[in-house]
């Protein structure tokens, strides 16, 4: 009875679990400036066939910032990006997840918000990084 009971408990877990992603890439940690806004990750699909691709955004600590799905799937040639505003004293990280990253390529580019001379704002890049 007592074997009946585990197999039954593992045949949940597994069950329950969903089917893991087998790759990913990541960029390092950054930090832009004390004047960063925004961060933006972008990835692109150098393949020939689509990719399903997940893109998130932590912070120094762990916390998630944002998530994309990239609407289903990256065609080939295409791109996918995640933008989201973020905290100025903070270092950013940037971690994508396919099937396969073998085709993939992406970064992360922390941004600042400037004025221009008609007092218009525009995103000026800080600091960049590869995702790998």
């Amino acid at each position: 009875m007592r074997t009946l009971i585990i197999i039954a408990a593992c045949a949940g877990l597994l069950a329950l679990s969903g089917v893991s992603d087998a790759a990913q890439m990541a960029s390092p940690s950054i930090f832009g400036s004390i004047e960063q806004f925004k961060a933006e990750c972008s990835i692109v699909n150098a393949g020939t066939s689509p990719q399903a691709v997940t893109i998130r955004i932590y912070d120094d600590f762990g916390t998630l910032f944002g998530t994309s799905t990239c609407d289903g799937t990256v065609p080939p040639g295409g791109f996918c990006a995640l933008t989201v505003s973020i905290e100025n004293a903070e270092a950013y990280a940037c971690v994508a997840t396919a099937g396969a990253t073998g085709n993939l390529r992406g970064s992360l580019v922390l941004h600042r918000r400037l004025l221009d001379s008609f007092g218009l704002f525009y995103f000026d890049p800080v600091r960049s990084a590869p995702l790998r």
